[in-house]
């Protein structure tokens, strides 16, 4: 072997490790990468769970003024909210007769079956 074959296996050496190095390098920046990207989305939801319970609380706490206002309120106010017109059928069993969405097919009380139309 000459002088000028020890010079190209060293280079080629060189060169090798050069590159092993620039890929190790890079795994090395990915890795660092997504470990950045996790910790940044562990903050944003710790930030976020904080935000949400302030804001229930926030919320609740606005809240309660209304609901006690309510409980005392209610027994003088009346009975039972009143039930809007409920569009539909009446059930066509002689001792049941009660309302029918529109769509139902069969009464929500005793299970006859209504008409369709």
């Amino acid at each position: 072997m000459g002088l000028v074959d020890l010079i190209m296996i060293k280079a080629l050496l060189l060169a090798i490790i050069t590159v092993l190095a620039v890929v190790v390098a890079v795994k090395l920046l990915y890795a660092l990468v997504i470990l950045a990207v996790v910790l940044l989305s562990a903050v944003f939801r710790c930030v976020a769970f904080v935000l949400r319970s302030v804001f229930w609380l926030i919320g609740e706490v606005i809240s309660v003024p209304f609901r006690l206002t309510g409980m005392v309120l209610h027994p003088c106010c009346g009975g039972a909210p009143v039930s809007g017109l409920t569009l539909g059928t009446i059930c066509r069993n002689a001792g049941c007769r009660c309302p029918n969405p529109g769509s139902a097919r069969f009464c929500r009380q005793c299970g006859a079956t209504l008409p369709i139309g």
